[in-house]
């Protein structure tokens, strides 16, 4: 387990837990890849359901994944679902980085906009993300 400010990142919930085996990630996988098939995913971008992994949900029904089309995990960009967003907008995002430096970007408010559709951790302030950053990352942002 592990924090970053109010944020808690909890350890991986075993699915023999009795009674809680829809509460865990992968039990959210079905769900987050039906939004990507239903919605034609990250505009630009042609990968099917099967490409994308989730790894956050929120409170208020903002999905988090890995775009899982680089063999190498570290090189996986983020994949986001954003329940509000503008009208004409594409509920999904693609950020070019990985979950952590994801978080640590966006609790400080470090990209331009708030990469999800809820406020609730933009500008919160975070610890530094030194080695975060990569030669890797230095492709724009994100795409909506």
């Amino acid at each position: 387990m592990g924090d970053i400010g109010e944020l808690v990142a909890l350890p991986p919930l075993s699915v023999d837990v009795p009674d809680l085996g829809d509460c865990h990630m992968g039990s959210m996988a079905p769900g987050f890849r039906e939004l990507w098939e239903s919605e034609g995913g990250v505009p630009g971008i042609s990968a099917g359901p099967e490409a994308v992994l989730p790894w956050g949900t929120g409170c208020n029904a903002n999905e988090m994944g890995w775009l899982m089309t680089d063999a190498d995990p570290d090189k996986r960009p983020v994949v986001a679902w954003r329940r509000h967003v503008s009208y004409g907008d594409s509920h999904w995002a693609l950020f070019n980085c990985g979950m952590i430096q994801f978080l640590t970007r966006m609790m400080p408010a470090e990209f331009d906009e708030c990469p999800l559709g809820d406020a609730s951790l933009w500008g919160r302030p975070a610890p530094s993300s030194a080695g975060a950053n990569s030669a890797a990352d230095s492709s724009p942002d994100w795409t909506p």
